[in-house]
């Protein structure tokens, strides 16, 4: 049986190329949308500034999305046009981060925290 799982994708990347930044994530979703096994997803963008620790100012998204099993998924991750797109843009990012989650159905064996 497959197993729907979520993934979440931290990126951060230099805040004066905001609009590269965001082209980047918009040309990912879109071959991800044609990708299969994907369901959806959503993105959420926060401006950080670091001025104070004599950082850059960056833009950091994170990007939540539902794949319908793990393989789907990382046929998407390996695949050549999300490579591609990935190193169109790699000069781009500070930090990325990822992590991939189950989707959680019982919840009767869960306790409320």
């Amino acid at each position: 049986m497959n197993k729907t799982v979520h993934i979440i994708i931290k990126r951060s990347g230099v805040s004066n190329s905001v609009k590269h930044f965001i082209d980047y994530q918009n040309s990912l979703t879109e071959i991800a949308k044609n990708s299969n096994g994907f369901v959806k997803s959503d993105t959420f963008i926060k401006y950080e500034d670091n001025k104070k620790n004599n950082d850059k100012e960056k833009l950091s998204i994170i990007s939540i999305s539902k794949w319908n099993d793990l393989e789907h998924w990382n046929n998407f991750k390996e695949s050549d046009k999300r490579l591609k797109v990935y190193n169109n843009y790699k000069e781009l990012i500070i930090k990325e981060s990822l992590d991939i989650y189950d989707y959680k159905t019982n919840f009767n064996t869960t306790p409320l925290l």
